[in-house]
């Protein structure tokens, strides 16, 4: 067990007309320089929820108010939010996500939930009209709108029947003045006050033990005892896990009493989320995360690959060569050793060392095809007796399973 690590999020507040405060905005930050320093977009949702809801605690971060969270489009379109309860949460849609069909559907999917959506940086009377119909909240951003066209904007945008609006970079006085006369709702910026960097402790945990925790929740029907197994060998991922299901408003008649328990309560679409949050934050904390989203895409099409060829009884094995494919980079270790480590079937730990099998083929052929190196794809193919569609078909779903799971094609600051 390492040191525990430091944590930070920075949280501005947002107020009401009468200047109570409504909310926070919760910001992802790397350190104890109250700055982000551009760290991917979908990561740094995965490390504010991670940190605010399950390291934290959101109520200690917003007293019980609404905390809005930047999300960018994969973020929103695999459900990150869908881990936290409706009664805390405001869905911000960064200015940058398309409103492509994808993203129209998931948050259709949210509002359907009960999730509040907000747009983040509008600068004009007319932003995406398909988002704009499925927003309770707007930001204007007072730093790109001229003074002069903001009481236009907010009258253009008050057309809308049932959206709010919200100042954001609200600077002066003259600013609040402006915005409050206008008729915006809520308010933001540094006039009220900078964001404060609010900062807790984690417990780190072993990737061998988050990586066993994926592996186990996306089986298509998870082993729940094996699930808690690898919850409760790590402290952290059991706090976090309690401490998610004991924010308020989830509509629980007592408290959490255990792993076991808090599974159940999740369910298995939940726990995939959860997990799937808290491993992008846990895994990526210090490695490039094209390390662990390349070890979930391989793991999915190795695993969809053995389906296609007739093997379906080996495809759970076929996923843990994949997943642990690169565990001597994530662990730091020569490969033998990193191997060693695991409590791996003896047929999965000889493909991981590759030795000769239908299972290390498979693996072959996923590598090659990573690579590009089409003579080598159609070479172990044959071996295994894949076709091209086969191989397409799985590469397809394998990519989607890895954008769930680990953002893909990534990495962290």
């Amino acid at each position: 067990m390492g040191h525990a690590l430091d944590l930070y999020v920075a949280r501005q507040p947002i107020l009401d007309r009468c200047q109570r405060t409504y909310g926070y905005e919760l910001l992802f930050r790397d350190g104890p320089v109250n700055a982000f320093r551009g760290a991917d977009p979908d990561v740094a949702t995965a490390k504010v929820i991670d940190t605010s809801f399950f390291v934290l605690g959101i109520d200690s971060l917003t007293g019980g108010r609404r905390a809005f969270v930047n999300f960018a489009r994969d973020a929103i379109v695999h459900g990150y939010a869908s881990a936290l309860p409706t009664t805390h949460l405001v869905v911000e849609i960064l200015e940058s996500v398309p409103a492509d069909a994808d993203v129209l559907k998931a948050c259709r999917a949210l509002k359907g939930a009960g999730y509040a959506i907000a747009l983040d940086d509008v600068a004009t009377s007319a932003p995406p009209e398909a988002l704009l119909a499925l927003a309770d909240i707007v930001k204007v951003d007072f730093g790109q709108v001229a003074p002069a066209e903001r009481s236009w904007i907010a009258r253009e945008l008050k057309r809308h029947r049932g959206v709010k609006l919200l100042a954001e970079k609200v600077e002066t006085e003259v600013d609040f003045a402006e915005a409050h006369a206008a008729g915006f709702e809520y308010f933001q910026g540094y006039f009220f006050a900078r964001p404060t960097l609010v900062s807790g402790r984690d417990i780190p945990a072993s990737k061998v033990n988050v990586l066993q925790l994926l592996r186990e929740v996306h089986r298509p029907d998870p082993d729940h005892a094996q699930v808690a197994n690898a919850i409760k060998r790590e402290v952290a991922l059991a706090l976090k896990l309690l401490r998610h299901l004991a924010t308020a408003n989830w509509g629980l008649k007592r408290p959490v009493e255990s792993v076991d328990q808090a599974i159940l309560l999740l369910g298995d679409e939940g726990l995939r989320t959860w997990a799937s949050v808290v491993a992008i934050a846990m895994l990526g904390s210090d490695r490039p995360n094209e390390l662990v989203a390349a070890s979930v895409m391989r793991a999915s099409f190795c695993e969809r690959l053995l389906v296609e060829i007739g093997l379906a009884d080996h495809a759970h094995e076929g996923f843990l060569v994949g997943l642990f494919s690169m565990i001597d980079a994530l662990l730091g270790l020569p490969l033998a050793e990193a191997v060693d480590r695991l409590p791996l079937a003896d047929d999965v730990r000889a493909a991981l060392l590759g030795k000769p099998g239908t299972l290390r083929a498979v693996h072959d052929v996923v590598l090659a095809w990573e690579r590009g190196d089409w003579t080598a794809v159609a070479r172990t193919a044959a071996v295994i007796g894949a076709s091209n569609a086969n191989l397409g078909a799985c590469h397809g779903g394998a990519a989607e399973f890895a954008s769930s799971t680990a953002t893909a094609g990534r990495t962290t600051a």
